[in-house]
């Protein structure tokens, strides 16, 4: 695996991403912009999680494996949900 490639994932796992604000129309119409950036709290939860996972399941996290999607679903869905 190359460097750049180490780089990509690790990003990905830590949702730091180039763009730091989405954009999206909340209910009243009006055009809403938050940060898609995890908090330092929850990003040292979510690495010290990733890092437990076996190297297969997260390169089928891709994929949506089984496993890692009931892992996903019940965890981040559930953090997303409550942000919505």
């Amino acid at each position: 695996m190359k460097r750049s490639e180490v780089g990509n994932i690790l990003g990905y796992l830590s949702k730091i991403k180039p763009q730091e604000r989405v954009q999206y129309i909340d209910r009243s119409g009006r055009y809403n912009r938050t940060t898609n950036r995890m908090s330092a709290d929850r990003l040292h939860l979510w690495l010290s999680c990733m890092s437990k996972i076996p190297i297969a399941q997260l390169i089928q996290f891709g994929g949506f494996a089984e496993s890692m999607t009931y892992r996903f679903a019940t965890c981040e869905m559930a953090t997303l949900i409550g942000e919505l």
